[in-house]
């Protein structure tokens, strides 16, 4: 950074100096100037920007945009008149199609499809869309962050150029529907972590979720987006497309992203297939009947939260907070839960299929009238576990390294199992382990034990042997 302004200023230490101060006393600011061309935008709008008390990614990219757009008009002039504004406004929302198409097909985007993208933008709007198709193909040859490839097609000269376009007319979508009812591109699911920053970006300002967006008097740069708060279309879009099986992973993502997931928030009857909600809070939320197969919500909080009848097939729990969680009915396929607190949960009549739990804690959780096929109890609290009423088929259950005192089983868990043969080469810890019905578990013992010296079971304190008169253990 320093090497670079000394480049940019030519060795002026009073503009360095200020520049360095500010920086260094704003670190979002700062890690935001951590890429080039943010801080190349940052010290060409510097004496600008000082009027503004919050500044994010979206508002040095839209500075930048506008300040090209004016920059590329045949008459610029600083202070805009209502047809400048048009005129922004129009290649504003043509080079959102643009960049939007170039984004899906991955290629430049040729002139006749740029043609069929505006007439479709203003269709309902301009008397005269052929002056609009025209105006805009003569400012996107001249245009100064478009590049004209081979067979007159079109690109954006920055990557981040085209997914700040992108997030810019998602948004556009979002603040739209209201009044639309369209979802659009908002269905997209190929959207990068770069975009949905960007989309956080512009939110933040255009919304005011942050208290602190606060523009000084006198700053007359018109790249400043209004001040509509459009954030209940979000909500909106949930409740008005809730069990139509609509994708509707990226609506969540933006809630989540800002930091509107409410206490208590019903995101039940949603397709959330393979969202990215990694650590986010949502407590006492509502999932039942929701797809969340192959979701990462690692890192999360899901105290007390409603996940019954819910599809987490492959989906990614672990190191989550799942504090009295209720489970009832859901199907619960290769799901992972590594490192969580799983305290108190409730799996009754849920399907667990090589659902992984290693190093989890499944202290008191009930799993009533549940079906365990193939999972992983590896080093595991289970203390106080009920699985009185589990149904434990054919494959391995393993119980490694844990630590089941005061855990309830009784023989339904252990019909065609045998679970007990899986238990002398675990190092398995039983304190106080309780079996009812203990003639069918003898012999069980009797069966899966071979050779006795490979038993590592250790049984201590007392155990409860029903009505069986003596156990012999060795």
């Amino acid at each position: 950074m320093e090497k670079f302004l000394n480049l940019k200023f030519k060795g002026d230490n009073n503009i360095i100096e200020e520049i360095k101060t500010k920086l260094t006393n704003n670190t979002r600011l700062k890690s935001i100037t951590h890429k080039p061309l943010f801080l190349n935008i940052f010290c060409d709008r510097f004496k600008e920007l000082q009027n503004l008390k919050f500044i994010n990614e979206a508002i040095l990219f839209q500075i930048l945009t506008v300040g090209w757009v004016q920059h590329d008009l045949e008459k610029p002039n600083p202070l805009i008149t209502n047809e400048e504004e048009r005129k922004i406004d129009i290649n504003t929302r043509c080079s959102e199609r643009l960049a939007l198409t170039e984004f899906s097909i991955k290629k430049p985007v040729t002139e006749e499809n740029i043609k069929l993208l505006i007439h479709d933008e203003f269709k309902y709007e301009s008397s005269d869309i052929e002056r609009e198709i025209q105006d805009y193909i003569r400012y996107a040859r001249d245009s100064t962050f478009l590049s004209v490839e081979a067979n007159n097609s079109f690109r954006f000269l920055l990557k981040p150029l085209l997914e700040y376009f992108v997030a810019s007319r998602l948004v556009r979508e979002i603040n739209l529907y209201d009044k639309s009812g369209q979802l659009n591109n908002l269905l997209l699911k190929n959207i990068t972590p770069e975009i949905f920053e960007f989309i956080k970006s512009i939110t933040e300002a255009t919304w005011l979720i942050k208290p602190y967006f606060i523009q000084k008097e006198n700053f007359s740069n018109r790249a400043v987006i209004s001040k509509i708060n459009k954030s209940d279309n979000l909500i909106k879009i949930i409740n008005e497309n809730r069990k139509k099986d609509t994708w509707l992973g990226n609506i969540v993502k933006i809630l989540h992203d800002l930091g509107l997931i409410r206490y208590g928030m019903n995101l039940s009857y949603l397709n959330l297939e393979q969202i990215n909600l990694a650590e986010g809070n949502f407590n006492h939320a509502y999932f039942s009947y929701s797809n969340l197969s192959h979701a990462k919500l690692n890192d999360s909080n899901f105290s007390n939260a409603d996940l019954s009848y819910a599809d987490l097939t492959e989906t990614d729990l672990s190191a989550s907070m799942l504090y009295r969680a209720d489970f009832k009915g859901a199907t619960i396929i290769k799901t992972k839960f590594d490192y969580s607190n799983l305290q108190e949960p409730k799996f009754k009549n849920s399907q667990i299929k090589e659902a992984k739990f290693h190093n989890s804690n499944l202290s008191n959780s009930k799993f009533e009238n549940t079906s365990a096929d193939g999972i992983g109890f590896i080093t595991c609290i289970l203390t106080g576990a009920d699985f009185t009423k589990t149904n434990f088929i054919k494959k391995k259950i393993d119980f490694k390294k844990s630590i089941v005192s005061g855990a309830l089983f009784n023989q339904d868990s252990f019909n065609d199992a045998k679970i007990l043969r899986y238990l002398h080469d675990g190092g398995a810890y039983f304190k106080n382990l309780i079996f009812s019905y203990l003639l069918l578990i003898r012999n069980s013992l009797t069966q899966v034990i071979e050779p006795p010296s490979t038993c590592m079971v250790r049984i201590q304190r007392s155990l409860n042997c029903g009505k069986t008169k003596s156990l012999v253990v060795q």
